[in-house]
C-alpha cells in the first residue's frame, strides 16, 4: 500500500510523494478513479487557495483602511480596534472566493459609511463656529 502527499511545483505539476520519499512528476490520466478524485480534489484545493491569496492583499488594504479610520471613531480608537479585530477574526476561516469578495463589498461599505459620518462632523462644527452666512 502507498500513501501519496500531494503537492505542487512551480510549473502547476503535481507531484506524488511516496513513502518511500521517491518523488516522480505526474500526469492527471490516472487509472483509477478514487485517484482521478482525490486529484481534482486537491487541484480545486490549489485553485482556492490561490484564489485566496489573491484576495489577501485586499483583505489586508481594507483591515488598514479601517484602522486608519477608527482613530475619529466616536467611542474610541480603542473600543474600534477591538470591534475590527473581533470581526476580522470571525471571518477568518472563509475559504469561498465569492463569500470573501461580500465580506470585503461589506467592509468597504462600511469605510463609505464612516468617511460620510466624518464628514457629517466636520459640517457640523463648521456651521457652529461660522454659523449662516448671509
Amino acid at each position: 500500500m502507498f500513501y501519496f502527499q500531494l503537492s505542487c511545483d512551480k510549473r502547476g505539476l503535481l507531484t506524488n510523494t511516496s513513502y518511500t520519499g521517491v518523488a516522480r512528476k505526474t500526469q492527471l490520466n490516472v487509472i483509477n478513479e478514487t485517484q482521478q478524485q482525490i486529484l481534482r480534489g486537491a487541484i480545486g484545493q490549489f485553485q482556492m487557495a490561490a484564489a485566496n491569496q489573491s484576495l489577501r492583499p485586499k483583505v489586508v488594504a481594507l483591515y488598514k483602511t479601517l484602522l486608519h479610520l477608527g482613530k475619529d471613531y466616536p467611542k474610541g480608537y480603542e473600543y474600534f480596534r477591538t470591534k475590527l479585530k473581533t470581526v476580522f477574526i470571525k471571518n477568518q476561516n472563509l475559504t469561498d472566493p465569492k463569500d470573501i469578495e461580500l465580506m470585503i463589498a461589506r467592509g468597504e461599505y462600511i469605510v463609505k459609511e464612516l468617511e460620510a459620518l466624518y464628514m457629517l462632523k466636520k459640517y457640523r462644527t463648521l456651521k457652529r463656529r461660522y454659523g449662516d452666512v448671509k
